[in-house]
Formats: structure tokens, sequence, C-alpha cells
């Protein structure tokens, strides 16, 4: 399902390298509902600095190692509109953050929250 949102960038987490020797940047992103990891690709990802607010056209997301992950894809286009001002969630007890919630594939496509916190 294609994604098109708006977000603002909270934290830059890490690299990582693809066998291909592409840069994935991790980053953590929130809208006004909740926060997710981010994974995007090279030039997108280094540009991007914490308070930048990003749309995202044509994005999607996946569930990585048991954890819910916003990408850009090859076809998504991410365009920096703004810096600083931007509503988003923060509550303190973590609960917003979509990343935090470890995720079970059941079948094809389908996927159920785990309970039981952070994943490891």
């Amino acid at each position: 399902k294609i994604i098109n949102t708006q977000f603002i960038v909270l934290e830059k987490v890490s690299t990582s390298k693809t066998k291909e020797g592409n840069t994935v940047w991790h980053l953590l992103v929130a809208d006004n509902t909740a926060k997710i990891n981010a994974s995007l690709f090279d030039a997108y990802g280094e540009l991007l600095q914490p308070s930048d607010v990003v749309r995202l056209t044509g994005g999607y997301c996946g569930v990585f190692k048991n954890v819910a992950t916003l990408y850009a894809g090859k076809h998504g286009k991410i365009e920096r509109i703004g810096e600083f001002v931007f509503p988003f969630t923060d509550r303190p007890d973590g609960a917003d953050n979509l990343s935090r919630v470890q995720w079970v594939e059941r079948g094809p496509d389908q996927w159920e929250q785990r309970q039981g916190g952070m994943p490891k």
C-alpha cells in the first residue's frame, strides 16, 4: 500500500551498508499520530537532519526484524518542506512509537502485534 505523509525528523539513529554498498540511514520520525523508524537510502538520508519537516510521496511501511519501518522505496519521493514547526506526538511512555512494538507474521501480508515490549 502506498503511503503519502508528512513528518518531522526527530533523530538520526544510525547507518548501515547494503551488500551493494549503498548507505541506509535509520531515523526516528513522527507525525501527530505516532513515531516510527524510517530507513532511507543514500542522499535522502544523508541530507535530512533532525527538525527537518518532510513530505514523503509514494512510500510504504514494512516490517524489518519484527519492527515497523517506513521506507521511501525505489519510486518514493522525499521533499524537505520546512523545519522546526510541525505538530507531532511525544508521549513520554513511548506508547506512540510504532517501532517499539514487535510484529509477528501470521501469513502473507498479515502481521499481528506481539505482546511484551521492546524488540531485542
